[in-house]
């Protein structure tokens, strides 16, 4: 009964986190990779991530079984993808241009 209560709770988190505004700061590597091959060697970046309303930067947040997920356009027309995992505690932050990819993947406190 006690596991059953646990991962019901547990399936709740994602949603309680999109409820109110979320705040992640994270810091790991961001690499630039150029027609499937890669460009730059990792360097070493920090980022946070703010979620208010269910929007990270304007773009739509869902959650999924470990956190939640953002994507949409930028402005300049490329693919922007987020997924932070509350559990683990990590996130990835992948801008997607039609040559190129710039990809951001990291831990969070």
């Amino acid at each position: 009964m006690r596991r059953l209560i646990f991962s019901a709770l547990l399936n709740l988190l994602p949603s309680a986190l999109l409820a109110g505004d979320f705040t992640y700061d994270c810091h790991g590597q961001t690499r630039f990779v150029h027609r499937g091959a890669p460009s730059t060697y990792p360097a070493d970046d920090k980022r946070s991530y703010l979620i208010a309303n269910k929007q990270l930067e304007g773009m739509q947040c869902e959650t999924t079984e470990n956190g939640f997920a953002c994507f949409g356009l930028t402005a300049q027309q490329a693919m922007r993808r987020v997924l932070i995992d509350t559990i683990a505690k990590t996130v990835s932050d992948k801008l997607e241009l039609p040559t190129s990819e710039l990809i951001f993947e990291g831990r969070c406190d």
